[in-house]
């Protein structure tokens, strides 16, 4: 829940995959943590390229692998929809 948990600011909105809202509301924090720590992580972030780390690389392959589960998520969506629609329509 970390990754929630840190996204939480005046103003957001989050989706979520259902494994992780469900992760969420067993053990997640509700408290607006977004704005809290600015200046640290911005020197964090400044420092990234002195310890090897391209932030460019990192978002592109973090987009990548979120749009696949996302994606997987909206098709599993859309197959349990057919089946409910198939099962209705077996009646």
């Amino acid at each position: 829940t970390l990754y929630v948990d840190n996204l939480i600011g005046q103003n957001t909105v989050i989706t979520l995959p259902p494994a992780t809202y469900e992760s969420y509301k067993r053990s997640g924090h509700t408290e607006p943590l977004l704005e809290q720590g600015l200046d640290e992580a911005r020197a964090l972030l400044a420092a990234l390229p002195d310890i090897g780390i391209d932030l460019q690389l990192v978002t592109e392959r973090l987009l990548k692998q979120g749009l696949k589960i996302f994606g997987d998520s909206h098709i599993e969506l859309l197959e349990s929809i057919r089946r409910t629609r198939d099962h209705l329509l077996s009646f």
